[in-house]
């Protein structure tokens, strides 16, 4: 998770939201300390509409990928094991 949160935080440096969203978003798949940054990062990013709903989209594209085929698949039972 440590990689993908620095990833993400490069692509802001870089002002490529929808990368950082993405690398943000299984950060936070796989554990749930980036969930601390992200509203940081969310702030930073919405000062344009349209970069920070790419930001949103990308952060949470993985998370319902993830977690909606665990659900999908198994129900409830599968996600929180």
């Amino acid at each position: 998770p440590s990689l993908f949160v620095l990833l993400g935080l490069a692509a802001v440096l870089r002002n490529k939201p929808a990368a950082s969203g993405i690398c943000l978003g299984l950060a936070t798949a796989l554990k749930l300390y980036p969930l601390v940054i992200a509203p940081l990062i969310w702030r930073y990013m919405s000062q344009d509409v349209r970069t920070g709903f790419k930001w949103a989209l990308g952060f949470l594209a993985p998370l319902v990928l993830i977690f909606g085929t665990g659900i999908a698949l198994d129900g409830l039972d599968g996600v929180k094991a």
